[in-house]
């Protein structure tokens, strides 16, 4: 009996001794296969300020300055001189004839004035480059001169629109316009009968005017 026990042992050693080898060798395998990481947290410098140099002080030192209380400023000397103005000979300018008729006969041929015998209250007939540009308009006829219905609601219903339009004069286009133009560098009208404006215009006499109106650009 103990003979056969000892053979069995005998034989089943080298299968366990494979067995071991191939779980070592498995282990070594997976052992390989994975891998290991390291986190390293970085560390955050933080700012260190460099110590102060003490640096050496000089110390100092009030200037001294001796003041003699028996100093006196020197006198000073005038230094005076002569000027010897010469004298200046009289001239005489010799007469010259015929210069001032001369300067009236250039002038003569030119208006340095402007004419103001038509001036009015309203403007005159002559512009100086500068000034209003008047014109009269008469809203009881039409363009033509022919006479229109109008009265005093209607008139200032047009007058209304006129403001209303942006001071434009194509609002009184189917009215009356004169032709003549007056200039002026003011407007102070007080009041005027209607007529009188129309004849500062140029306008006949021989009728009654009634919702005008002047209008002037500049």
């Amino acid at each position: 009996m103990k003979g056969k026990r000892t053979s069995k042992i005998t034989k089943g050693m080298p299968s366990a001794v494979l067995l071991s080898i191939v779980i070592h060798a498995a282990l070594f395998l997976l052992a390989g296969m994975l891998v290991v990481f390291t986190v390293v947290k970085k560390e955050e410098k933080k700012f260190e300020p460099p110590k102060a140099v003490e640096r050496p002080k000089m110390k100092l030192r009030k200037p001294k300055v001796k003041v003699k209380k028996t100093s006196r400023p020197k006198p000073t000397t005038r230094i005076v001189t002569k000027i010897n103005r010469a004298s200046i000979p009289d001239i005489q300018l010799p007469e010259m004839s015929g210069m001032g008729d001369g300067l009236d006969v250039g002038l003569g041929g030119f208006d340095m004035m402007p004419d103001l015998g038509e001036t009015t209250v309203f403007g005159g007939g002559q512009s100086i480059g500068n000034d209003f540009v008047g014109t009269f308009y008469d809203l009881s006829r039409d363009r033509r001169g022919r006479k229109t219905v109008m009265d005093t609601g209607k008139f200032i219903g047009e007058l209304t629109k006129f403001v209303k339009s942006g001071w434009r004069t194509s609002t009184f286009s189917r009215y009356y316009r004169s032709s003549k133009k007056l200039y002026t560098t003011m407007i102070a009208i007080p009041p005027l009968l209607s007529s009188i404006a129309a004849q500062a215009y140029g306008e006949k006499e021989d009728r009654t005017y009634y919702c005008v109106a002047l209008h002037y650009k500049g």
